[in-house]
């Protein structure tokens, strides 16, 4: 397979076609960052006098280290871009090192490369300090002054230096434990930048973003391509790159039409498709570093349809994409890497060398001029990997990836010749980890092995034997302690991308009889849940996790790659998830409901603590319903069903609304529905078998607030209202069309709904309900009346700014106001002030730092609240002697009655769905 092409003049540099461009249209914004712009003009100014100034500094040094390399550490910002066009341009060789590797990580790096000079371009912080402690022995330059030199430069800037052979440096992992150095010249960079403009048609006015990692070779492609071009760097700061809402956002704001991403990053893109509208300016979308699935390609193409896919194929000897492929609509999986770009071939060859026949699989073998220069101060490696192939006339590049042909002449992959993997599109040298894993005192040997989630992506397994004299539980198992420690003493070696997810003590590695590691033997991580068969981490943060979550949400197996939302966990189970997450780790993380059990034990275990931080919802909700409760039998008279409602629909934003947008999925709403109707029913009917002869259907069917009958029945309004609220809603969204208009801007829809349901119940209240007075119990009660507070609830869910909660709150208040149209009744202010008073407590604070006794007592009373509502009447109309005969004991025993059906409840649940999910695997497992 090959294409053939004019070549590049050897002693091109890469920073030409920019020069060129600078003079063109000086004014052309060239970066944008941060919300500054730099243009063409400016970034050749600033880069020419940076020139000057580094070749300044490294005649001035008078060091004896003639290598001319200079090291760039920093962050993904336009001082980086400035300081590698700088090197470029003085004709010396760079190598970037990015600034969130760990220090011993840089160290390594900066020992293995000698440079003359570093240059620290993000000195925020703690990174200069960082930069100091790694430098060592390394002159490091800071370029406090930008101001640009006003000699004009001319393209062969600055004169007097012949061209450096090597133009820069890049970093893959090594199986030693330190990381490979590769030396590559200009010319395989300009080649492809050229390819790249002319195949793609990159025309002046486009926009690129740049979200490559800084250490690997696609940061060269996000920075001269578009500056060959004359086009645009959009550079996001880390934390709208990690944030897939935020993401999305930026990719509308800067009308991206140019982006190359790995799959994972991707995912995180298309993760946001709910959140809003499509990306209209997206023109093309470079996929590269991992396998790109159909299923990711889909949610694409949902993002504007008219968007060209390209599968890139490359490795960073070659260097850039040397293959490429471009998406078809009905592509299926796998994914090919396409063919050759100009002047390059792909060979498949056998284990000697040979060629594969017609239909075969074979290591995958590049053949180009533009290929890297070899291994920096290893010229063994070099030679095996850069080889010379019979009948063919340049050298080759043994890629270590198997592939094959399809019919139509497509390039395959079929998997990896050694242990180097990707992981979250990063190439990993399993024996790197092995090395820093094995660098632990009481670590005597370790084997890490990829495993596949369910999801398709790889995460890492380490199996350590111990140093002998330790003691092991159950033979093969320790201390989660020992794994916290371990997870953050390899931290400091390598990047987290290489730290292993799971970890297993093991007695002895288990050998095949030619003494080599026996895999097969080894313990494994299952694919879909953790069962009985597996040996799990006993002891672990995950094991305790999914024990506690066990019982609680009934299930048999559970997946520590899934979080509690996934699992379906919703607002009834919540509270006690998050108690056993507090009693497990300490605290209680920030969102920890949408972390899977894998992301909850990577976090930091804290010492327990005399104060505990209590979710501002589960706060009220246990007052609320204690005030309720002293409302019924005290002279007590506060309203707080209002922001209980409001709470309801924070819980259905949080926990089954997501699911329902995104794929239609009702079945965490129908659960939960089902969680609240059958303790009522069931309350409903043990009341009406001891007080009534018939039956009353209205009451039964959760409908008796329609009703004018008078009864104790009546007061269970608030959860027939609810449910009804929950069903109206699950009806809105079924509708398709109000669901695409939805995540268009959910918001403002969600603010638009509850005012047109307010206006709605003050029109059918005037009709249909005569509410004079609601402590009248033949008083019917309209559910749209309490609808439009659910609907502020999920409102708040998505106000993700400051300015969005004030209008939150806003329309809370001024719906009270509204709200005494259609119920007279609550014309009074004490009437609302507590809700308004809760509700504004639970928009603008998260959290309240409660002592820990009290928080435990609260996420009780929270977590029966259901209970509490349900059985106060029928057990408060009982408790007419002494002591109860008081108010306090009175209310306290409600309180605890509550709590304990609650209990008994839940374990009776849990016994049938537990037993009847091991009969039905017991049934499928025949």
């Amino acid at each position: 397979m090959s294409t053939k092409n004019n070549n590049v003049e050897p002693t091109t540099n890469i920073c030409n076609r920019f020069i060129r461009h600078a003079d063109q249209q000086p004014d052309a914004v060239a970066i944008y960052h941060n919300g500054k712009s730099i243009s063409y003009a400016e970034l050749d100014k600033l880069s020419h006098s940076l020139a000057i100034r580094i070749l300044d500094e490294v005649n001035a040094s008078q060091s004896n280290n003639s290598s001319q390399i200079i090291a760039i550490h920093g962050k993904r910002n336009a001082n980086l871009i400035v300081s590698m066009i700088a090197c470029a341009r003085a004709n010396l060789t760079f190598a970037v090192l990015d600034a969130t590797y760990p220090d011993s990580r840089i160290e390594q790096m900066l020992d293995l490369i000698q440079p003359q000079l570093i240059i620290g371009t993000d000195t925020q912080h703690n990174d200069f300090l960082a930069l100091q402690r790694a430098a060592g022995k390394y002159p490091v330059y800071i370029p406090s002054d930008t101001s640009p030199i006003a000699k004009k430069p001319s393209q062969d800037d600055p004169s007097g230096y012949e061209l450096n052979h090597i133009a820069y440096l890049l970093f893959t992992s090594g199986t030693t434990g330190v990381p490979k150095c590769i030396k590559t010249s200009h010319a395989p960079l300009v080649h492809f930048v050229e390819w790249y403009i002319d195949t793609f048609n990159v025309e002046r006015n486009a926009q690129f973003s740049l979200l490559s990692g800084l250490g690997h070779d696609p940061i060269l492609r996000d920075i001269f391509v578009p500056l060959s071009a004359g086009a645009t760097i959009n550079i996001p700061e880390q934390s709208i790159i990690i944030n897939p809402v935020s993401l999305f956002d930026w990719f509308q704001s800067r009308k991206i039409s140019y982006t190359h991403a790995t799959p994972p990053l991707l995912k995180i893109l298309c993760s946001a498709t709910n959140h809003g509208s499509r990306l209209p300016h997206l023109r093309y979308v470079f996929s590269g570093g991992d396998a790109l699935k159909v299923s990711q390609i889909q949610k694409l193409k949902s993002l504007n349809g008219d968007c060209q896919i390209v599968n890139f194929y490359g490795t960073t000897e070659t260097p850039q994409a040397m293959a490429y492929y471009r998406v078809a609509n009905d592509d299926s999986d796998p994914i090919p890497i396409g063919h050759p770009i100009s002047d390059v071939h792909l060979h498949l060859l056998n284990d000697d060398l040979t060629h594969t026949k017609k239909g075969e699989i074979g290591q995958i073998a590049i053949e180009t001029t533009y290929l890297s220069e070899g291994y920096l101060h290893d010229e063994v490696m070099t030679s095996g990997r850069f080889v010379h192939v019979p009948d063919v006339q340049d050298r080759v590049y043994l890629t270590g990836d198997y592939g094959m042909l399809r019919e139509d002449g497509a390039m395959l992959l079929k998997g990896r010749v050694d242990d180097q993997i990707k992981i979250r599109g990063f190439r990993i040298e399993l024996g790197e980890i092995v090395v820093a894993l094995e660098s632990i005192a009481y670590v005597q040997t370790a084997v890490v092995l990829p495993r596949k989630a369910d999801n398709g992506e790889n995460y890492l397994v380490a199996y350590l034997v111990r140093e002998r004299g330790s003691q092991l539980m159950n033979g093969n198992v320790e201390d989660a302690e020992d794994f916290e420690d371990i997870k953050l003493t390899i931290a400091k070696l390598i990047p987290s991308y290489m730290v292993p997810s799971f970890y297993i003590w093991i007695d002895r590695l288990p050998l095949l009889p030619n003494g080599k590691l026996d895999r097969a033997q080894l313990p494994d991580l299952h694919q879909g849940s953790l069962g009985a068969s597996v040996q799990v981490i006993a002891g672990s943060i995950e094991d305790s996790i999914i024990q506690q979550w066990k019982g609680l949400l009934g299930l048999v197996d559970i997946n520590p790659r899934k979080s509690f939302v996934e699992l379906g966990g919703d607002s009834l189970s919540f509270i006690q998830a998050s108690l056993s997450v507090e009693k497990v780790m300490g605290w209680i993380p920030d969102d920890w409901e949408k972390k899977s059990i894998c992301e909850l034990a990577q976090l930091p275990v804290k010492k327990s603590s005399l104060i505990s931080a209590i979710e501002t919802p589960l706060f009220f909700r246990a007052v609320s319903i204690v005030l309720i409760v002293m409302t019924h039998f005290s002279s007590i008279h506060i309203s707080a069903t209002h922001a209980l409602f409001f709470i309801s629909g924070i819980s259905l934003g949080r926990f089954q609304l997501n699911q329902i947008l995104t794929m239609a999925d009702f079945s965490p709403m129908i659960k939960t529905i089902a969680k609240i109707a059958l303790p009522t029913f069931a309350f409903i009917l043990a009341i009406q078998l001891r007080h009534t002869d018939d039956i009353d259907l209205f009451n039964l069917l959760l409908v008796g607030n329609f009703q004018t009958e008078s009864g104790e029945i009546r007061h269970f309004w608030f959860i027939e209202v609810l449910l009804q609220c929950y069903i109206m809603i699950a009806f809105i969204f079924s509708i398709k069309r109000v669901r695409h208009q939805f995540l268009a801007d959910p918001f403002l829809l969600l603010i638009v709904a509850s005012i047109l349901s307010l206006g709605l119940a003050t029109l059918t209240s005037a009709i249909f309900f005569d509410a004079s007075d609601i402590a009248d119990a033949g008083a019917p009660f309209n559910p749209i009346n309490r609808l439009w507070l659910v609907f502020l609830g999920i409102a708040l869910v998505y106000a993700n700014t400051l300015q969005k909660k004030v209008i939150t709150y806003l329309t809370v208040i001024v719906s009270f106001i509204v709200s005494t149209v259609s119920e007279p009744y609550m014309a009074e202010v004490d009437q609302y002030l507590f809700s308004a008073i809760a509700i504004l407590m639970i928009v603008f604070v998260n959290k309240l730092p409660i002592p820990k006794a009290s928080a435990t007592l609260i996420r009780l009373v929270a977590s029966a609240s259901m209970f509490i509502y349900l059985s106060h009447f029928t057990l408060g109309g009982h408790l007419d002697f002494y002591p109860f005969s008081h108010f306090v004991p009175k209310i306290v025993a409600m309180l605890i009655a509550g709590i304990l059906i609650q209990m008994s409840w839940d374990r009776m649940v849990n016994c049938v769905v537990t037993t009847y999910a091991k009969v039905a695997s017991k049934k499928s497992e025949h």
